[in-house]
């Protein structure tokens, strides 16, 4: 399941082989999904949500069944997927 995170916080998992910019970026209304955190976010994609996202996939959910991402196709993120420590 894809999940939202800012730049900072990044994702701590091999599982997400790449980040892709919702619909609207940088004026989105995705927001990171850690803990207090309000900083904008990107969409990162597990490598089987990635495949579809390389056919022409844009819309993709989270695990909560509450929301759905809507990402701009041709336009990953300049910055690749950051592993980050758990303490950040």
């Amino acid at each position: 399941m894809a999940i939202c995170r800012c730049e900072k916080h990044g994702v701590n998992s091999p599982k997400y082989v790449c980040s892709v910019f919702p619909v609207s970026h940088p004026s989105s209304g995705l927001i990171c999904g850690r803990k207090a955190c309000t900083e904008r976010g990107v969409v990162y994609l597990k490598q089987s949500e990635k495949n579809d996202y390389d056919n022409g996939v844009d819309i993709f959910k989270p695990e909560s069944a509450t929301a759905k991402f809507k990402v701009q196709l041709g336009k990953s993120v300049p910055y690749s997927v950051k592993k980050i420590s758990r303490h950040s």
